[in-house]
């Protein structure tokens, strides 16, 4: 090595930087000869490592960039940050993963200087946003949020959200927040191909921007304003109730048959302006829950223009509240998460006992007229099942309440309608229903349902044989469904099949292990089942 090169590197030791500037005036008229900058890079001096670094510019010998690489293990945090810089100036060189794992340096200077390195690389936009979430140092994580800014990619506007609401530090934010507007601004607006974040996140974005200088972000702010105002908390709804149209996309949702008027009917009411109340009357099986099942089908598709159907029950208006008062604050979230310009409605099975609900010994107040003023003034979409005289004489003997609510009539479905409900049932899960069993399943539903009213009694039985099926591939049999009314009555399946001859003896037996010392009652059973 010449005695100038060691004074040179001796001096920028001591801190002389303008000793640099010469060695590397000393060394460039060799800088074109790839083989001396990898023998400068491979000096054991770090000063002629970096200088082999600087010197390298407009190289593209392959041995000499890998071998550049390599030095990102170096030992001396002046020659790292050095190929960092160098990495930013030559964009075009393929050391991709070597800028990837300097981001994950342990200096943070070096990391920061990697960061700008890889703004023109789009292959490294996952290791940037792993490190915006795991970076500890804030200036590190504001700057990878201000290359983000830069870089051409619709699918960081979700990860700048996301950045944006968790992110503790507020500079850290306020540049998620400039990247964001940027974004919003080039694409038009929230880029259609890409996932929504979840509500609690939109939230948390909308008040943190919210507290911003006014006119900073004003896309960003727009938008956000507007999601937080239209968009339905999925996760929030769930902790007031049962979300019936996530069931509605998963398929297991049952359907409803011959009620298409009455959806119809149903869908004007609760969707058009003005009071959208209204109670679906019938009697028990009529259909009163599958003709609201059947809208929430309807109503779950397509997304982007979807509502949301929340089943509550009258007991879990109270569920959680154990003191007076409390049920009232929880009724105010529930009625803020589902008041429009959300697309959700609230659906309560017994509607008929919704005036009671709340009520004390001490209060008259209950859930139906704290509900009363946000349906009155189309704030909330309400639909509620009740049976006609149950309804009559309960929430609907208060005719300040009963005037809300639009009735619904289920319509009564012929037999040959019933029949039909049942194929189509028996069709939903691929089960072949023969004719000749579809005929017996009607009259053993007669005597096996009872206080139940057609098809709810047929179609109710059907979905129970359906369910204890060990293989729905074969046909369904007269035998299937008389093993599931055994199941429910205790009845041995021998004695309902018409086809296996009765044995007193057995039957006696059956009836004797069950009432005890009451032979004569005992004889006239036997022969009355016998006969």
């Amino acid at each position: 090595m010449e005695s100038q090169w060691l004074t040179l590197i001796e001096r920028v030791g001591r801190g002389e930087t303008e000793a640099f500037e010469q060695l590397l005036q000393q060394l460039r008229p060799q800088a074109d000869d790839p083989g001396f900058l990898l023998q400068l890079a491979r000096s054991s001096e770090p000063v002629l490592r970096r200088a082999a670094l600087v010197l390298s510019e407009g190289h593209v010998d392959d041995e000499l960039l890998q071998y550049l690489a390599t030095l990102v293990e170096d030992h001396d945090k002046a020659v790292r940050l050095h190929l960092a810089h160098v990495l930013q100036q030559h964009a075009w060189w393929p050391l991709d993963l070597a800028v990837a794992r300097l981001l994950a340096d342990s200096d943070g200077e070096v990391r920061l200087a990697a960061i700008r390195a890889a703004q023109y690389r789009p292959v490294l936009v996952p290791a940037l946003l792993e490190r915006l979430r795991s970076e500890d140092s804030w200036r590190a994580r504001q700057e990878i949020a201000r290359v983000l800014g830069l870089m051409d990619s619709p699918g960081l506007v979700p990860a700048l959200l996301a950045a944006l609401a968790s992110d503790d530090d507020p500079d850290v934010q306020l540049e998620c927040a400039a990247s964001l507007e940027n974004h919003l601004r080039g694409l038009g607006g929230y880029p259609p191909d890409q996932p929504l974040p979840r509500f609690p996140l939109l939230r948390e974005a909308h008040a943190r921007v919210s507290h911003f200088r006014p006119g900073l972000c004003p896309r960003l702010a727009a938008w956000l304003e507007e999601r937080v105002t239209h968009d339905v908390d999925v996760e929030g709804l769930q902790t007031f109730g049962t979300l019936l149209t996530l069931e509605a996309r998963e398929k297991t949702l049952p359907r409803a048959y011959h009620f298409d008027d009455a959806v119809q009917a149903l869908r004007q009411v609760l969707t058009s302006p003005g009071i959208r109340a209204a109670v679906v009357l019938g009697d028990v099986g009529a259909g009163k829950t599958a003709l609201i099942h059947e809208l929430t089908c309807r109503l779950a598709s397509p997304p982007e223009e979807a509502w949301y159907v929340l089943r509550v029950l009258p007991s879990e208006f109270l569920a959680e509240t154990m003191y007076s008062g409390e049920w009232e604050t929880k009724l105010k979230k529930l009625i803020q998460a589902i008041r429009q310009p959300r697309r959700v409605i609230l659906y309560v099975p017994n509607l008929e006992e919704l005036a009671t609900v709340g009520m004390s010994s001490k209060t008259d107040s209950n859930v139906a007229t704290a509900l009363a003023p946000f349906i009155e003034k189309g704030d909330i979409a309400i639909v509620g099942e009740s049976t006609t005289e149950a309804f009559r004489s309960g929430l609907g003997a208060i005719r300040s309440l009963r005037r809300l609510f639009h009735p619904i009539q289920v319509p009564t479905l012929s037999l040959s309608e019933v029949r039909s409900v049942l194929r189509a049932v028996a069709g939903e899960v691929g089960v072949d229903l023969p004719e000749r069993v579809q005929e017996r399943m009607l009259d053993l539903a007669d005597f096996s349902v009872a206080g139940c009213v057609q098809p709810g009694r047929a179609v109710g039985l059907l979905r129970r044989v359906i369910a204890t099926m060990p293989d729905r591939s074969t046909p369904l049999t007269e035998r299937h469904v008389l093993t599931t009314i055994s199941v429910s009555t205790g009845i041995p399946v021998d004695f309902l099949d018409e086809a296996v001859p009765l044995d007193r003896s057995k039957v006696r037996h059956f009836f004797e292990s069950r009432v005890m010392g009451q032979p004569e009652a005992v004889d006239a059973v036997v022969d009355l089942v016998t006969l």
